[in-house]
Parts: structure tokens; sequence; C-alpha cells
């Protein structure tokens, strides 16, 4: 006969429930592998760590407006499989990051391979991280990196008002005089609560973060057989304090995402009276100060080991990449290159050589979008060691752009004034010690015509000594006046049987079809519009200025006889 004893069933309980968080754990963690778990985490908590990074002194960083140009935030979010928090962070952190040492990146790429090919060692690697998978581990970033609040000198008052209060509950049971003590120092403690509590509550729900955290370091210093993953060796050197510095307050932290509202109640009410937050977060402030670069250290293997992670998921599931060869000189070599954020995109393959580019041709040919495809390739090459494309040669730069502006209502700035801003900035820049890429899109296209070409030949022209344009426009004219130092390059619409397609490929020279009125046909315009502007396509039209190029210094050949209201007159030349 068989026994069964209750412990029996306790153990029976626990090893289903141990097996379900497995089972569910695992479940999670392919669904982040396969990018089919949606991350809600808000961006501003991700941001954080990169801000502090970039205080302390981050100086080859891709800039704001390059990161909003290149729609970024939409990458990172379609690259984030992270399994924590602080892996996010990391991650958008290392997209903004130029890498100078050659070797760090070649050691990325690398890691990238293993991971694809380990499951197992994926898995148990982020397993751990799925409990720092929320908004919450968010702020560990305050408490590494901001100015921690002071322990007070009378801080052992806190604790001999919480026991006395802890022996008068028990005493009074024994005598009722102790009712009054209760009283007092029930009192006593609620002010203490209310008067302190406010300066540190900010900081509270970080140590339990920050306990998880340092379970991760221990758990993942077991890891044996991987020493080319140099986080997790140098987690190994941190584990024994992790593990000491977690014995200390540990058994304190109580997780409140995993209560109750019963436990959840009962908790802030033993708070209140107790102060157990208070005495808990000055029992372990002044270590956290002390160590602070220590904990980011560990912060940051963790959180580097599971954004590895992230992006060799990434690359799993995209159709090709490549390992970018980088060169130093201004030479860009593309075989099969493609957008990222698009679902079906066109490879285009590109070569440029010692020079700059003018792309020319209609609006929606792809002129944008292949100048953000450069872009991209460049900053994932730099910061990640990647390149969507079949094979990348490409410059050490970094990149700058100026491609989408708008009118500034509140700061009374216009669109063109925002755009020579912008331009500005690629002036100032281009005279320090770096070398750029600068992506401009349609350059000067707020202002009248005559000027708009003499000022972006002299721009262009002074911006195209070590650095590399990649300018698209409407403006013709200017391949004439850039062909020393440009190479053109032109983008078209085709029509076949009265359809109107684009194929999106590059293609060598300008662009020589002339589409522009038969598209107006094919929508319908007025036959007498379409007949009239036939009619005076068959001659060449010229601006007419008050101002003249020469003044620039720079003779464009452009007649020039006069303007009326601010509008840019037009006479056929004769």
């Amino acid at each position: 006969m068989i026994r069964i004893y209750p412990e029996h069933f306790f153990i029976y309980l626990k090893n289903k429930f141990s097996s379900y968080r497995a089972k569910r754990s695992t479940d999670n963690l392919n669904k982040l592998w396969r990018g089919e778990k949606e991350k809600e985490i808000d961006l501003k908590l991700i941001r954080e760590y990169h801000i502090e990074k970039c205080k302390a002194g981050a100086i080859h960083v891709v800039d704001d407006g390059t990161w909003s140009d290149l729609n970024m935030d939409t990458f990172f979010r379609k690259m984030d499989r992270c399994a924590s928090a602080i892996g996010s962070q990391y991650l958008y952190h290392l997209l903004h990051k130029y890498e100078t040492d050659p070797k760090k990146l070649d050691r990325r790429y690398n890691e990238y391979q293993l991971f694809i090919g380990d499951k197992p060692l994926r898995e148990k690697i982020q397993k751990p991280m799925l409990r720092l998978n929320r908004s919450g581990a968010c702020y560990l970033v305050d408490l590494f990196f901001s100015d921690l609040p002071k322990k007070p000198w009378y801080y052992f008052l806190f604790i001999l008002s919480s026991l006395i209060l802890l022996s008068s509950i028990i005493a009074m049971f024994f005598n009722g005089v102790f009712i009054l003590a209760v009283l007092f120092f029930g009192v006593t403690n609620l002010l203490i609560h209310a008067l302190y509590t406010p300066k540190i509550s900010g900081y509270i729900p970080d140590l339990s973060v920050l306990s998880h955290m340092l379970g991760i370091v221990v758990r993942l210093s077991k890891i044996e057989g991987f020493p080319q993953l140099a986080a997790l060796e140098r987690l190994k050197m941190h584990c024994r304090y992790a593990s000491k510095f977690n014995k200390k307050f540990g058994w304190l932290v109580v997780d409140k995402y995993i209560l109750n509202e019963l436990a959840v109640s009962v908790y802030a009410y033993l708070n209140h009276f107790f102060l157990m937050e208070l005495i808990l977060f000055f029992f372990c402030i002044n270590e956290i100060k002390g160590k602070q670069k220590l904990l980011i250290e560990m912060y940051e293997n963790i959180a580097s080991l599971d954004a590895g992670i992230s992006i060799s998921s990434y690359l799993n599931s995209v159709s090709k990449y490549c390992k970018p060869v980088f060169n130093e000189k201004k030479s860009i070599v593309l075989i099969d290159a493609f957008h990222p954020l698009i679902e079906e995109p066109v490879t285009n393959s590109f070569s440029l050589e010692n020079k700059s580019c003018l792309i020319t041709g209609s609006n929606m040919a792809g002129k944008t979008t292949f100048i953000k495809t450069i872009g991209i390739n460049i900053i994932l090459a730099r910061t990640l060691d990647i390149c969507m494309a079949g094979s990348a040669n490409i410059p050490l730069v970094q990149v700058k752009t100026s491609i989408k502006r708008q009118d500034d209502l509140n700061g009374k700035k216009s669109y063109y004034y925002k755009e020579i801003e912008s331009i500005l900035d690629f002036i100032n820049i281009s005279k320090n010690g770096d070398q750029f890429i600068f992506l401009i899109d349609e350059i000067f296209r707020g202002t009248n015509t005559c000027e708009r070409l003499s000022s972006a030949t002299a721009v262009l022209k002074y911006l195209s000594g070590k650095n590399i344009n990649m300018v698209t426009t409407h403006d013709l004219e200017l391949q004439n006046y850039l062909s020393d130092k440009f190479e053109i390059f032109h983008f078209m619409e085709r029509i076949e049987n009265n359809e109107h397609f684009f194929d999106y490929l590059i293609k060598p020279g300008s662009c020589q079809s002339r589409n522009a009125i038969r598209l107006l046909e094919m929508k319908g315009y007025p036959k007498s519009i379409i007949r009239e502007a036939y009619k005076l396509s068959k001659t060449d039209f010229v601006p007419l200025e008050n101002q003249t190029v020469a003044s620039l210094g720079y003779h464009l050949n452009i007649k020039t006889e006069g303007e009326k209201n601010g509008e840019v007159l037009y006479s056929r030349r004769s």
C-alpha cells in the first residue's frame, strides 16, 4: 500500500507550478525570438540610459535630428526583442553610439552568430531577465546615475521607534498599560513616514528591481563554457559581491507586482507603522552610493547580453545582411542594399568613389527613401557592425541629415529658416576632425529658384572637401555647376499601357524622362491645360530675378529681369 503524506502533495504542487512557470518563460522567449511579442514600455523610459550616458560625455552619437529623419525609433521597436527593460535601454543607446574600436565590432558580430546557432544558451541567459521585463526596471538608471539622498545621522531612531512599537504590541497582550506606548509610537511612526517617505519614495521600488538584477548576476555567473562572451566573464568576477550584497537586503524587499490586493494592503499598513521601506532604503543607501560604478557595470553587462540576443533575433528574421568592410576613403560600395523598414523592399546596388552625388527624379520615385537607406545602413554598420545588404564597403563616417523640415509656428521660424539652420550646423561641424556623410533632401527648396541654385552650389562645393554629400533635387541645373565634385544619379517613373509605376531602382546619369505632363493627362486634367503645357514645354523657361547669381561668385548663366510680389516671374528665352 502506497502512503501519501501531506508534504508529498505540496512537493507535487511546487513542481507543477515550477513546470508551468518554466513553460511560460520558454513560450515568452520563443515569441520574443520570432518578433511576435510587442513591447509596451514607453520610449521615454527607454531613453533614460542613453540620456545619462550622453551627459557623461558620449561624443560620437547619432544626433536627435538624424535619428528622427531616419525613423530610427520605428526601427528600434522592430529590432527590440529584449527579455528585459534594461536590455531595451542598452540597445537604444547602442544604436546611437558610433563605435570607434573595430575589435569591439568584430566581437559583437561573432556574438550574433553564436546566439543565432545556440538556442539553449539564449534561453539560459534570457530566462532570468524576464523578471525585469517591466517599466519599473527602467528606473534602475535613477538609482545608478542620480545623486541619492544622504543617510541622516539619526537613522538609528527610525529603527528604535519601529522596534519599540513592535515590542509594545506584544507586551500589550500581557499588560494593558502598553496600549499607551502602542498609540504613542504608532502615531510617531506615522508622522515619520509622512515626513520622510516623499523624499525617497521614487527610489523604493528600485530596490526590489535591484535585488532581481543582483540575482541575475548570480544566475548568469553559473553559465560555463563561453569565454568568448566577455560580458558573461565579467559578471563572474562580480558574482560574489552581488550575492553578498543581495543577502543584506534582498529578504526585506517585497515585490508588490506579484502580490494580490489584500497582501498589498497589509504590506502598506506594516510599512506605515513599522517604517519598513524607510529603514530598508537607508540601510542600503550608503552601499549603493559607494558602489554605483560597479552596479552600472553589472547593469551594462547583463543588458549587453540581452541586447545581443535581440539583435541576433532580428538578423535571423531578415532576408539578408552582411558584415561591413570599412575604408578610410570617400568610397561607398553597396550590393543589394535595402531599407529595413519596408516590408517588401527593392534592393539597390550603388557605388560612389571619392565624390559626392546628386540624385534627381520625380516625386515618389524613391530618392528620399534611397538616401535614408544609405543613412540607416551606415549607422547600423558603425554601431552594430551589420548592414542590410549583400555586401558593403563603406567609409568611417558619421551621418547627418536634413530631411524632415517644417515651419515652426511657435518659434516663428519658416521652413526655409529651419533649413538654413540645419545646413549651417553641417558647415560648422565639417570644420572639426571627423568625417561626415550629409544627406540632404531637396536642398533649399523653401526659396526661389535663382537663390536656391546659387546658394546650393556654393554650400555643396564648400561641404564637399573631406565629406560626402548625398543630395536629392529637382534642379537639374545643379549637375552642370557641380559636375567636378558630384556624380549624377536619378530615379524615374515609367508609363506602359497608360499605367504609371516606379521601379525604385537608382540609375547613373541625369533623368531624361519627361512624364510630368503625361501624368496630368492620365489623371484627367482639362485638355486645354494639357495642350498649353505641351506647347510651353517646347521652350525653355528661366527665372527673372532682381539679383544676379554672380554676387555669390558663381556665374550660373541665368537671365534675370524682375520679381513681382515675392513670386518668381518666368519668360521664354529668346
